[in-house]
């Protein structure tokens, strides 16, 4: 009984995990797009689509390959090669900015929510502000074993 807790314990985790890929401001988002160009974005979906995929199938890959995550073995890479550093910094920027930007618009997408759910300025705005110190201690706790 105790390894079915365990199962399930890490199924709830990852099924978090998942659903936070698929946010509230990616529904948001495209849902209002596809309210306002009906099909004429399709092609952005199946260019993302097809980008997505070839990433993390070629990380799923190389980390199978090699047993290491796409992080270790750029570091591997670039560890001895001065020149190559400069690219590794970049695309840690890259991966910064991305996730902030990700992150933005999970938070637009819940402030969009709120809006559509609570009709008062008011009680939107008191929500707004109890939901976005939230928001910052769970990032910043950053650990998804305490998920």
């Amino acid at each position: 009984m105790r390894a079915a807790g365990a199962h399930v314990r890490s199924l709830l985790v990852y099924s978090v995990l998942t659903a936070s890929t698929i946010g509230p401001g990616t529904v948001a988002m495209c849902a209002k797009s596809g309210s306002e160009y009906d099909t004429a974005l399709l092609w952005c979906v199946l260019v993302a689509a097809a980008v997505a995929w070839a990433m993390q199938e070629g990380s799923a890959r190389l980390t199978l390959a090699s047993d290491r995550t796409l992080g270790q073995c750029l570091r591997a890479l670039t560890a001895s090669r001065r020149s190559l550093r400069a690219v590794r910094h970049l695309l840690l920027a890259f991966i910064v900015v991305g996730s902030f930007a990700y992150t933005c618009n999970n938070f637009a997408g819940t402030m969009a929510a709120v809006d559509m759910v609570v009709g008062s300025s008011a009680a939107q705005t008191a929500i707004n502000l109890a939901l976005a110190p939230c928001c910052v201690v769970l990032l910043l706790k950053g650990d998804a074993g305490q998920i």
